[in-house]
């Protein structure tokens, strides 16, 4: 139920259509104030109330303008999302259809039009001599869509910024990797470990749970299967993350026992598979790695021939390194205890090493004809080690290496050689490793 309100709920129309239904139950109800003459307990002022008329006149301009401020808006949207996919990726137009801005300004409008056309369909049944509220309130409706309106434009010219897109981009990432560790740090029964599997833990596999459907895992309920493994007295070993693509039937996690239990494994695998969601697209709010794939597409398609702004790229690559650092061994194998400091979960998750290089891969390979670029790289990996523990020294320094690796040392000038040399020995000082291996100097 939770992953079907939740994928509800990032539908493009939810948001407009719930706007929409409030409308029309606003409409409703003033419809049947202004019918009925109801003797309210406080009077209102008499500027409140006007004759049908002018209401039918009021909501007939209304509903004209407020489908034209509708069609504008959609049309804004589509051209943001073309910009987006064609100059950016088109992996961030998502983000913004799901954006709260741009659907529920959309929404106001949908729902103030449901509500000007159905009070202007309830006017047949009033006399042109009565007295009625829901124009006024069509007054405070129509006002309310002129300022949200002009939010909507100063939004849109904000949202193409490319600065404002990278930034929501990382921080994106930075909340989902905080969210990660304060869940770990501040449960009193979920622990973090980097043991060992246990001794008195089966070889062979009880059973192996596989994936309902066919789709990209975009959430994992961690606390859920731990507290599954308890109830069944398992251990569950997970073989996907967040972020992963299964195929039906593919296999989601293997359920060991341990020596001398004796589990039930009834309904365990439908347990499991509620605590994971599947869904057809990846969201870079919840998966940390796609939305360093995000990142990485915006800073290529920067450097690429036909855009040709490498200012850009410099920009993404710079957030590349205080997200990693911040990762740091996060994402390594980790195993969770219960409460009663048993074994429950282990989760195999990418290692930071291949977080690395699927990370710099393109950009080494792309980038590295732009001087600036490979000075940005190396940069970004300084960022990474400096941090307050050590991160991947070994790692970082041979990602340096690779960085470097194939550079035509001959056809480098002089001032570009200065500036690479100065990079490689500021990030040598870091790791505190032997600038002589990676400095460049001619044959």
């Amino acid at each position: 139920m939770r992953s079907w309100l939740k994928t509800i709920r990032n539908r493009v129309y939810f948001v407009p259509a719930s706007y929409s239904v409030v409308g029309f139950l606003l409409a409703l109800a003033f419809a049947y104030l202004d019918i009925r003459d109801l003797d309210l307990p406080v009077p209102l002022p008499a500027v409140l109330f006007t004759g049908a008329i002018l209401a039918r006149n009021l909501f007939s301009a209304m509903v004209g303008a407020l489908l034209t401020m509708i069609t504008v808006s959609f049309s804004t949207i589509m051209v943001v999302l073309t910009l987006y996919s064609g100059q950016f990726t088109p992996r961030i137009t998502r983000d913004f259809i799901q954006g709260r801005v741009p659907m529920r300004v959309l929404g106001v409008f949908m729902g103030s039009f449901v509500f000007s056309i159905v009070s202007l369909y309830s006017l047949d049944k009033a006399a042109d001599e009565h007295s009625l509220l829901s124009p006024f309130v069509g007054v405070i409706l129509a006002m309310a869509c002129l300022a949200f309106f002009g939010y909507f434009i100063q939004h849109v010219a904000r949202s193409v910024q490319i600065n404002h897109i990278i930034d929501g981009i990382s921080q994106d990432i930075t909340r989902a990797v905080q969210r990660d560790i304060d869940e770990i740090e501040e449960s009193d029964t979920l622990k973090r470990y980097f043991d060992e599997r246990p001794e008195d833990l089966s070889a062979e596999p009880l059973v192996e749970i596989p994936i309902p459907e066919a789709g990209f895992v975009n959430g994992i309920d961690y606390p859920g299967l731990v507290q599954v493994a308890s109830e069944h007295d398992v251990m569950l070993n997970l073989e996907t993350r967040v972020g992963e693509y299964l195929e039906e039937d593919d296999i989601a996690a293997t359920v060991y026992a341990y020596s001398g239990a004796d589990p039930s494994v009834d309904n365990l695998s439908a347990e499991i598979a509620a605590k994971l969601s599947c869904g057809t697209d990846r969201d870079s709010t919840e998966d940390v790695e796609f939305g360093i794939i995000i990142l990485v597409e915006v800073a290529l398609r920067a450097i690429s021939p036909g855009i040709n702004d490498p200012n850009t790229a410099i920009y993404c690559i710079s957030k590349l390194g205080p997200i990693l650092r911040m990762i740091g061994r996060e994402l390594e194998s980790l195993y969770y205890h219960d409460e009663d400091s048993v074994m429950r979960l282990h989760v195999q998750n990418l290692e930071f090493s291949d977080l690395l290089y699927g990370t710099y891969q393109q950009l080494r390979v792309y980038g590295k004809g732009d001087v600036s670029v490979l000075g940005a790289l190396l940069d970004s990996i300084s960022v990474i080690a400096d941090g307050e523990q050590p991160v991947a020294t070994n790692d970082l320094w041979e990602l340096a290496h690779y960085l470097v690796s194939g550079l035509d040392i001959d056809s480098i000038p002089d001032m570009d050689r200065r500036y690479l040399n100065r990079k490689i020995r500021d990030l040598a000082r870091t790791l505190s490793a032997d600038p002589s291996e990676l400095l460049l100097t001619a044959e």
